[in-house]
């Protein structure tokens, strides 16, 4: 099975007592989105239908490391790397070596085109935490959520080096009404690679980019989102039998019960995540409804995070309009920290305690 990352467990405590007790706020994780571009058309990804992105200006890796060095210095215990397609950079390598350095875990999220080919060429040598989409255990299908003939493979060929060199890997799957019933040959196609797996159900987000806003261009049909009361019941059905499923009862609840606002737990993410843009931007509370985008590229992301307007951000916590019904799909479950950080000796259960908190 996976090798647990080592965890700087005295930051991530310190940031936790203070931001739990002390009411001094701490983020736990990062997400650094280095590229909005990406090889894949997946039909329940929005990202290919704004194409304006492609052309925006991508931060420099010296912009990159320099927001690293302001990350580490609010005691960030682990940075994820994210795209568009992260490996579509010749530099990802060098910006997870130097996330490294400054002792924080460095993650990455790939759809596993190139991740074998990088791994064996040695530029991803540093690297400890691999999320790989993948969606079912039949190529076919796979391929064509995908948008590309022999996604499947190429991703099954990188997890497998990745596990070659006990890379600690999760599988990530997307679960829609068509491949629902895959959900427990997931978890065992995944445990018998020796990864964990994290499942969740396809969502209809809504996101806004440079005042517009978009979808995925399938995901109003109703074959993409399964029944989600039948999803709840499976998962819980699924955890006790497969210890490498790191979806959670909570996860489960929430989605179940509607998403935030219908139920009692509490989203704190713009405590927890800090979310950095490929173009420099900070988004607060979230990236999929931002409403405070600041330029990290010129205001400092360790001195944005103290500011008035981000603590009156923190304070609002999810009582936005929009925060009503979301069922976790921008950070405190969907993004690759929380996964780590349920991989590393169940570690979930306190930050979930404070990052979404029981009201």
């Amino acid at each position: 099975m996976n090798r647990i990352p080592k965890l700087n467990y005295t930051r991530f405590i310190h940031n936790w007592l203070l931001s739990r007790y002390a009411k001094i706020p701490y983020p736990l994780n990062a997400q650094i989105e280095i590229t909005a571009r990406c090889n894949f058309k997946c039909g329940f990804c929005g990202i290919t239908q704004n194409t304006d992105l492609y052309n925006d200006r991508e931060m420099t890796t010296e912009e990159i490391k320099r927001i690293i060095d302001q990350l580490a210095d609010l005691k960030i215990t682990t940075i994820s790397v994210t795209g568009g397609e992260p490996l579509l950079r010749k530099d990802c390598g060098e910006i997870i070596s130097y996330i490294r350095k400054h002792g924080c875990i460095a993650a990455l999220a790939t759809n596993g085109w190139f991740l074998k080919e990088r791994l064996l060429s040695g530029v991803l040598n540093k690297l400890e935490y691999v999320m790989v989409s993948l969606d079912s255990v039949d190529p076919e299908r796979h391929d064509r959520y995908r948008g590309v003939k022999g996604s499947w493979q190429r991703a099954i060929e990188g997890i497998k080096e990745a596990r070659r060199r006990n890379i600690t890997t999760i599988i990530s799957s997307v679960i829609t009404a068509e491949n629902f019933h895959e959900m427990e040959a997931l978890a065992k196609f995944a445990r018998d690679l020796g990864c964990a797996i994290e499942i969740m159900p396809c969502e209809d987000i809504v996101r806004l980019e440079n005042g517009k806003t978009f979808r995925a261009p399938d995901i109003q049909t109703k074959h993409w989102v399964p029944n989600l009361r039948k999803w709840g019941r499976q998962i819980r059905n699924l955890i006790p039998r497969y210890p490498n499923l790191t979806t959670d009862y909570f996860t489960a609840r929430i989605v179940e019960e509607g998403g935030f606002g219908y139920t009692s737990f509490r989203c704190n993410v713009a405590k927890a995540y800090i979310f950095v843009r490929y173009n420099g931007e900070g988004n607060w509370p979230c990236k999929i409804h931002p409403i405070l985008r600041m330029n990290l590229l010129k205001y400092p992301v360790n001195k944005v995070y103290r500011s008035k307007e981000i603590s009156q951000i923190m304070e609002k916590s999810d009582s936005y309009p929009f925060c009503k019904g979301c069922r976790l799909g921008c950070a405190v479950v969907a993004t690759l920290t929380t996964k780590m950080i349920s991989v590393v000796q169940k570690f979930v259960f306190r930050v979930f305690l404070w990052s979404v908190k029981v009201g």
